[in-house]
């Protein structure tokens, strides 16, 4: 494939569609989505990985039951043996009921937040932004800081997610390095996102 493509999907779903989409998983995302406790997040799990296989499905000329899933050593999701296509690289995010799933040419990684102001903003800036980051969030009008903080964050957890750091990377050091880009959706409702990709020309 060519390009950048994210779609949007809602995790809210009938139940018979919810058993349904349960037969598409695999026996470790079944024994996976038995283990929540809460039936409202085992729905939205079953619902957003039974997509992920549909898409992957249609890209990879599979029957979604059949795409070979696997997640890597730092927890980013993967086409696994003998199912990995050159020119093909995905990653999802989800929020509540909001899931958004991206497949491009390179490796590439998104994440949604709900923009959802709280008094812990200030204290968490301080422990996981950049001093640039922390000076620009200060600077705000406090109407203002909400929507700065949710960027900033899914800016960074985009990034983290397409380069397949996982935890590895302490979020206060996480700077675009060159290679890279990261680039804001467009406002969904109450949510920002944004996508991570890696540049055409970088190795």
């Amino acid at each position: 494939m060519q390009g950048v493509h994210v779609w949007r999907a809602s995790l809210v779903r009938p139940a018979d569609e919810v058993a349904a989409l349960h037969d598409i998983l695999d026996p470790a995302e079944r024994s996976r989505a038995g283990k929540f406790h809460h039936e409202r997040d085992r729905r939205r799990f079953v619902v957003a990985r039974a997509t992920l296989r549909t898409l992957l499905g249609e890209l990879t000329a599979r029957a979604p039951r059949d795409v070979p899933l696997c997640v890597l050593p730092g927890g980013k999701p993967a086409l696994g043996p003998g199912g990995a296509i050159d020119g093909l690289h995905f990653n999802v995010s989800h929020c509540g009921d909001l899931a958004l799933f991206v497949f491009a040419d390179r490796e590439v990684g998104i994440d949604v937040e709900r923009v959802a102001p709280h008094g812990d903003m200030g204290r968490v800036a301080v422990h996981f932004f950049s001093a640039d980051e922390r000076a620009a969030f200060e600077r705000l009008a406090q109407v203002e800081r909400a929507r700065f903080f949710f960027r900033t964050w899914v800016r960074k957890e985009a990034y983290v997610k397409a380069t397949g750091s996982g935890l590895a990377l302490d979020p206060a050091k996480v700077s675009v390095a060159d290679g890279w880009l990261v680039h804001d959706l467009e406002d969904m409702d109450d949510h920002v996102a944004a996508v991570a990709l890696r540049t055409a020309n970088s190795p």
